[in-house]
């Protein structure tokens, strides 16, 4: 049911909550300066790792994309089609899964 759309995604800390970007690139290099946000106030807690994801996107339909715009229903639920660990960032250091 894939369009082929594809966008990125790095984890904003050790919860559930995801920051999305454009590209690759982009997530690997926005992880890093989140991880350097988190080390200026000491009474952050910086996650161990930074997580890295490659996340498909579907095609919506018309009702489903009305439904989104007036806040019914839920939007990763109804956007991503398959959502995979592609490396994490550690302080500057990144690796593979």
């Amino acid at each position: 049911m894939t369009d082929g759309f594809t966008i990125y995604a790095y984890t904003l800390g050790n919860g559930s909550s995801l920051s999305y970007v454009s590209d690759e690139t982009r997530a690997y290099h926005d992880a890093r300066s989140h991880r350097r946000f988190l080390r200026e106030d000491p009474n952050r807690h910086v996650p161990e790792r930074t997580g890295i994801y490659r996340v498909q996107l579907r095609r919506l339909p018309v009702d489903a994309i009305l439904d989104i715009l007036n806040d019914h229903g839920n939007v990763v639920e109804r956007f991503v089609e398959a959502m995979e660990p592609i490396g994490i960032v550690v302080d500057v250091e990144e690796t593979a899964p």
